[in-house]
């Protein structure tokens, strides 16, 4: 897009909505069952997304100066309107939602071909979504009508609630389906024939279609509370502001009500310098977190940073709410549960350098070989972000590969996750109570399989440091790693 004088503006989700809990139950478990499943035999099909993922995102495309939004809750409706209704420009999506809102040009992610970029003033290639195709094909002569089958299909607004499911059933009865054909579905089957009676509503209003779908359903309170919930689903779809007052940023058509107590995070929240679970802990008083490459016979990595986080909710929480928070992640078995916390002080940072209180923290709380933390001393070091063998060692690196099975150790591994997730929380919670916090641990430094390599490459620490290039840097390290060196095993 940069090559090609396209500015870009990158807007992630912030909170959870209640109506998504149960598709991020699902999700997690997913997670969870992966990250326990894999080992360099399964590590093709059982991907894991590394905790630090979007801080990595995140850097890079700071890196690039392209502004990023974090929204309050569901990005989708914002995207929608900031493209449609004040910058008038395409969305950059795989997300079907937009296809439903009005005004809104859609480009397919997956579709932009980049390939001739490197050949001096390629073209940048791409698909856009065809409305007007769209609604001839179906004989539908405007868009008005499609939240109305969004949402009768089931959005995040209506999916999952029981109230509407009869509701639906009762619906298609009386609506006619083609043939069920073998390249199709019974949801495609769904969509084709609500898109088709709605085509034959072609003067009618959404209140007037809406009425004769809900015939079928018992007159009175069913289905007047049945409307409600399907006009609510509709509505996320339709801007009523006026452009002119979306342009000058004076509509209403994104609300976002800020919960009181949030306003001291709002400011590096919507910049994306916090993560969006901060939010769910003000609002919902519950987040989720993902799980990682750890071992299942032994305590998460959350556990272990249960008063890091804990002192994390009493931040946000403004030092005074007792509610408790519950966090949905492993705890110290192979199954998905809920951690409660209660917000209270239980991690203090001090004056002394953050590195330094990230790695007691991990000695104190987890089985740390030597060479585990000779290896992570050493990338806290790096000052170039180049290869780290070939930065601080004389002698070629070896073939040592975490792809390979007889170089795989599960402990390392399970060690390392522990401390990824100590300096994870730890970066928060410096956010939240340093106001000219620094990044005392940028994500470029960090490489988890560079660091496994380095553990399984050296016998002891002794021999490590025969190898090292620098004597300011062999100084440097030794004396960061007598700190703690007496909190290791072996």
């Amino acid at each position: 897009m940069l090559a090609h004088d396209i500015k870009p503006t990158i807007v992630v989700d912030g909170s959870f909505e209640e109506g998504k809990k149960s598709t991020l139950w699902k999700r997690t478990k997913e997670q969870l069952e992966r990250a326990l499943a894999c080992k360099p035999t399964t590590q093709s099909y059982c991907t894991v997304m590394p905790i630090f993922a979007k801080d990595m995102f995140m850097d890079a495309i700071k890196s690039l100066n392209i502004e990023i939004i974090q929204t309050f809750g569901e990005a989708d409706r914002f995207i929608a309107h900031l493209a449609s209704r004040v910058l008038s420009c395409p969305v950059f999506s795989n997300d079907s939602d937009f296809l439903i809102f009005g005004g809104v040009e859609v480009i397919k992610i997956d579709s932009i071909d980049i390939g001739n970029l490197s050949h001096g003033n390629g073209s940048l290639r791409c698909k856009k979504f065809k409305r007007q195709s769209f609604l001839k094909f179906f004989g539908l002569e405007s868009d008005e009508l499609l939240p109305l089958c969004a949402a009768i299909l089931g959005n995040d607004e209506t999916m999952g609630k029981s109230q509407l499911a009869s509701v639906v059933d009762r619906i298609f009865a009386q609506v006619k389906k083609e043939k069920l054909k073998k390249s199709s579905c019974k949801r495609h089957q769904r969509m084709t024939a609500i898109l088709k009676w709605v085509g034959r509503e072609r003067n009618s209003t959404i209140d007037q279609a809406l009425d004769r779908l809900l015939q079928p359903v018992p007159a009175g309170s069913q289905r007047e509370d049945a409307r409600k919930l399907v006009m609510s689903a509709t509505n996320s779809y339709i801007f009523d502001g006026q452009i002119e007052d979306c342009q000058k940023n004076k509509c209403d058509c994104v609300e976002t009500v800020w919960p009181v107590g949030s306003e001291k995070i709002k400011e590096q929240f919507m910049k994306g310098n916090l993560y969006s679970w901060s939010l769910d802990v003000i609002r919902n008083h519950h987040f989720y977190f993902q799980s990682q490459i750890e071992d299942a016979q032994l305590k998460s990595a959350i556990s272990r940073c249960l008063p890091i986080v804990t002192q994390i909710c009493w931040n946000l929480l403004q030092k005074s709410d007792e509610i408790p928070v519950s966090i949905t992640a492993r705890s110290d078995g192979k199954k998905l549960t809920t951690i409660l916390v209660t917000p209270e002080q239980k991690f203090i940072l001090t004056n002394e350098d953050l590195f330094c209180q990230v790695i007691k923290f991990w000695c104190e709380n987890s089985d740390v070989s030597q060479m585990e933390l000779a290896a992570v001393i050493l990338f806290s070091m790096r000052k170039d972000f180049s290869n780290v063998e070939e930065t601080f060692f004389a002698k070629a690196p070896s073939e040592v590969s975490l792809g390979k099975r007889n170089n795989y150790d599960e402990k390392t591994i399970y060690s390392l996750s522990n401390f990824q997730a100590i300096l994870y929380f730890t970066r928060v919670l410096n956010k939240l109570e340093n106001d000219d916090y620094t990044d005392f641990f940028p994500m470029k430094q960090w490489s988890g399989l560079q660091m496994h390599n380095v553990i399984q490459r050296f016998s002891n620490v002794s021999v490590l440091l025969k190898e090292v290039k620098n004597e300011n840097e062999e100084a440097e390290f030794v004396r960061i790693f007598q700190q703690f060196v007496s909190l290791t095993s072996s």
